[in-house]
């Protein structure tokens, strides 16, 4: 992961290592997909090279969520891909935006967005 996503991969390493020394024994991990009250309208969100979350996983937890969407950002590095500034046509927030507002979803199971780029400074 590390060759993918250096910026964030070992942040998330190192913000996570306490949860190696408590005492605390773990809990029933939650089975995932597993109720037949699950919305039917489900829309995830996933950057390609994210370390916190990988996109393997989420390619995973879209078969889970049966009949959920799934909006990838290709080729950007962050944990967060909603409203970053992404105004264009097909963007990730015009998908967002759809979603939330006027309850759409993407016409595709799975829809990739080009990468937004890394912001520019004001003039």
């Amino acid at each position: 992961m590390d060759r993918q996503a250096p910026f964030s991969t070992w942040f998330n390493a190192w913000y996570n290592a306490p949860c190696l020394f408590w005492r605390a024994k773990p809990g029933t991990p939650v089975k995932v997909g597993g109720t037949r009250d699950l919305p039917k309208n489900i829309l995830l969100f996933q950057d390609t090279h994210d370390a916190a979350t990988p996109y393997a996983d989420a390619l995973e937890l879209q078969k889970l969520l049966k009949g959920s969407h799934l909006v990838v950002q290709d080729g950007e590095r962050t944990h967060c891909v909603v409203h970053r500034g992404d105004r264009r046509p097909g963007g990730v927030d015009s998908y967002f935006d759809a979603y939330w507002l006027r309850d759409e979803l993407p016409s595709k199971p799975i829809v990739h967005v080009s990468r937004l780029g890394d912001p520019v400074p004001p003039q």
